[in-house]
């Protein structure tokens, strides 16, 4: 994630100059050949360069998804990217299933191998065949356009470039909340299965917790797009980042006698988890439009990955020291309520009018 923090701009110039299908492509060999590099492992610095590696595909491959997606759909935006992300929780369904039945069946080193395989041979060709930046690269247009915007020649991309964009209040407002809301992605999710040992579960029933929260993301990440379609963003914003503080107020009184806290924590905490990836590409489209969607959107990859690779050393860290996830999980709760706030005080259609 912190080397993503690095090449995020890098990778977003590249999609708006060259394409997203190049950058996809690219990102998923860089992927394809850690994870085949990884059955060499022997030392730990090697785990964390192969790792680092992946790091500049996943970057890579995450903002030109996002952006392909957010060119080709306008008023249907948040559905598409709702879906787009559903593929997220879908693969690590089936994936991680079968990264087990390679590790016992052929040892780890193969698994590896196989991943890697499995990896070019499913999304390179994939993305070859059907990947275009834009729609008007093909003649067509997105679906909030209408069929007059293309006469009298071509049809200009609406949207503020990524220096104005920048310069708007808008902008670094929405790199503070990118910041802070990653803690839940990453923050909570990794150290969810050591809390629910720590609170008295069985690895087994800790293990079948998060994968019901995995599972169940996916409701979240095409409900979350559903509904940002239909509501100003920002009050969905607001609705999904409260639930996060909700459901971590349940998390923080789970035990196995109390059955009810990991209820509420489950349809809580799943839903919003869902949707926040999701709205980290919506929103940033509906500020600032698409003429350079790929930049921006790599630009606020930065603090957004910063705090996907910090938040849970912090957590780890609360830990060591106190014992106790108790205070981690407060700062998360502040960091929520705090982007609840923030994201209030953004305007979407920055670009409209007049760029400002």
């Amino acid at each position: 994630m912190l080397v993503g923090a690095v090449v995020g701009p890098f990778m977003g110039t590249l999609n708006d100059k060259y394409g997203s299908r190049l950058v996809m492509t690219l990102g998923t060999c860089i992927m394809a050949a850690s994870l085949i590099g990884l059955s060499w492992m022997k030392d730990l610095w090697y785990l964390y360069v192969m790792y680092g590696i992946m790091g500049i595909g996943f970057c890579g491959l995450y903002i030109s998804a996002m952006a392909v997606v957010s060119n080709w759909f306008i008023r249907k935006r948040g559905t598409a990217i709702g879906l787009m992300y559903m593929g997220v929780g879908a693969g690590g369904l089936v994936l991680a299933p079968l990264a087990n039945y390679f590790i016992l069946n052929f040892g780890w080193r193969t698994a590896y191998i196989l991943l890697g395989v499995i990896t070019l041979l499913l999304a390179v060709p994939t993305i070859n065949l059907f990947i275009k930046t834009r729609p008007e690269d093909i003649g067509l247009l997105p679906d909030g356009a209408t069929a007059g915007m293309a006469k009298g020649g071509p049809v200009k991309i609406e949207g503020l470039s990524a220096q104005e964009a920048m310069r708007t209040q808008t902008f670094w407002i929405l790199a503070a909340v990118f910041f802070l809301f990653s803690c839940g992605l990453t923050g909570v999710t990794i150290h969810l299965v050591p809390y629910l040992r720590d609170v008295g579960f069985s690895p087994t029933t800790a293990a079948s917790i998060f994968g019901i929260v995995s599972g169940l993301s996916i409701l979240g990440r095409l409900g979350i797009g559903y509904l940002a379609d239909r509501i100003d963003v920002r009050y969905v914003t607001v609705m999904s980042y409260a639930l996060c503080i909700v459901g971590l107020l349940f998390l923080m009184g789970v035990e196995p006698s109390a059955m009810i806290f990991v209820l509420g924590f489950v349809a809580t905490y799943s839903f919003a988890y869902g949707g926040d990836g999701a709205l980290q590409a919506i929103i940033p489209a509906k500020c600032f439009g698409r003429a350079a969607i790929g930049k921006i959107l790599g630009y606020l990859y930065v603090p957004f990955s910063m705090g996907l690779g910090l938040w849970p050393f912090l957590g780890g860290y609360i830990f060591d020291v106190q014992k106790s996830y108790d205070l981690a999980f407060s700062i998360y709760i502040a960091s929520f309520f705090t982007s609840c706030i923030a994201i209030l005080f953004i305007k979407t259609g920055a670009w409209e009018g007049q760029k400002s």
